[in-house]
């Protein structure tokens, strides 16, 4: 690299951190402005100052229809799938007693054993 090319090369890095620096400064005015108007528009309590809270029955039956428009978007499963899934954790359940009862059986006259040596 010839001097020329470093020395544009260093002055584009710097013109670069300069406009880094103005637009850094250009988003931290923007997020005070947003977060004053916010302030401002809150009253007291930190609730909005024009806004009034609904009554309990709208409140309830808001959330009643939010309950319903969000279980029609859940992906239920098929009863085939539901059918699968039961088997399967039957099948896991008989496996698993089976084999604590196992273990259990084969530990009981072991630890018997074991009480009538120390004494």
């Amino acid at each position: 690299m010839t001097m020329s090319a470093k020395a544009k090369n260093s002055q584009a890095q710097a013109s670069s951190t300069q406009q880094d620096k103005k637009s850094k400064a250009v988003d931290k005015k923007s997020e005070k402005a947003a977060a004053k108007k916010k302030e401002q528009a809150k009253g007291k309590n930190g609730r909005k100052a024009s806004a009034k809270k609904p009554n309990i029955f709208v409140r309830f039956f808001n959330y009643l229809h939010a309950v319903r428009v969000e279980l029609k978007r859940v992906s239920w499963p098929t009863g085939r799938e539901v059918r699968n899934q039961t088997i399967t954790v039957l099948v896991a359940l008989v496996f698993f007693g089976l084999l604590i009862y196992l273990v259990d059986s084969g530990i009981n006259p072991l630890l018997l054993a074991y009480s009538k040596l120390l004494g």
